[in-house]
């Protein structure tokens, strides 16, 4: 394996700024994309939008595997995919039923027409959020830390990087009490997420239902605008909404991420960083 001595010498520093660059070029190779679209047709379109963010996704995707070439194995084309699908669609599922009859009892479940501006929304989300904060960080940080104690920070750091990135949501006018909450919210769900990740070792399940949930909460949700900001006064469905975030993330992390399976997810990485033998435990050291 390469040495890299930035990655390999700061692991958790290095892969959050890994997660920032890849956020940061996909949305810059996005725009190029939508403004050469803009220049050749005329006019803008969300369908362009979507297009391109899908594309610069998968141009960054390419560049991460290319950085690290010949160590890495990549993320989509290996892996669990049906397991990682499982593995969020449960818990997702429960998660959805419960704040959908939380919102009918209280009389803020609006449904409103699905758009493409709001599917190019979710599916910016998706991709661009998944990209950076699940694939850069993640797979970076497992690079280094690779043994099993290590599971359960890399999921957490993670994750919490993932729901203080909705604090920006405040600049673009959203609640800020509502904002403080999707903070949570959000960084629960990332536990899921990564956690799915970490032990499928496929993104596709992930890049799905992030999407598929920022649809759903679009579109149902009257105090959720089509560009994804949250508005108006915190109700009692909003504490619901928190409370079941906060189940899914411990059921996650006691099912997923138990300390039974701890070595099989090492095993993963460790195959897809094209590394030898299981790095032993603390205890296994000493």
């Amino acid at each position: 394996m390469k040495k890299r001595n930035f990655t390999d010498k700061h692991p958790i520093f290095s892969s959050i700024i890994t997660g920032i660059v890849l956020m940061f070029f996909c949305q810059l190779l996005s725009g190029i994309m939508t403004f050469i679209g803009y220049m050749l047709l005329g006019e803008r379109s969300d369908l362009i939008t979507l297009t391109s963010t899908v594309f610069a996704t998968i141009l960054c995707l390419l560049f991460y595997r290319f950085r690290y070439r010949p160590d890495f194995k990549g993320v989509t084309f290996d892996g669990d995919l049906k397991k990682g699908i499982l593995m969020i669609l449960l818990p997702l599922t429960v998660y959805w039923i419960v704040n959908g009859i939380a919102m009918a009892f209280e009389g803020s479940l609006q449904p409103k027409p699905l758009t493409l501006a709001i599917i190019t929304t979710s599916v910016a989300a998706g991709f661009v959020e998944e990209l950076s904060f699940r694939h850069g960080v993640i797979s970076t940080m497992f690079k280094n830390l690779n043994k099993q104690e290590d599971i359960l920070k890399i999921c957490l750091i993670s994750s919490a990087f993932f729901g203080l990135f909705h604090a920006l949501n405040i600049f673009a006018g959203a609640d800020p009490l509502q904002t403080a909450i999707q903070v949570v919210a959000a960084g629960c769900h990332g536990v899921l997420f990564a956690a799915a990740f970490m032990a499928c070792g496929n993104l596709l399940p992930s890049i799905l239902f992030h999407t598929v949930h920022d649809i759903v909460a679009i579109t149902i949700t009257a105090s959720v605008a089509e560009n994804g900001i949250v508005s108006g006064a915190v109700s009692p469905a909003v504490f619901i909404d928190l409370i079941t975030s906060i189940l899914v993330a411990v059921f996650a992390v006691r099912c997923y991420l138990a300390p039974q399976h701890r070595q099989a997810i090492a095993s993963l990485w460790q195959k897809k960083w094209n590394k030898g033998e299981i790095l032993p435990t603390n205890k296994e050291e000493e």
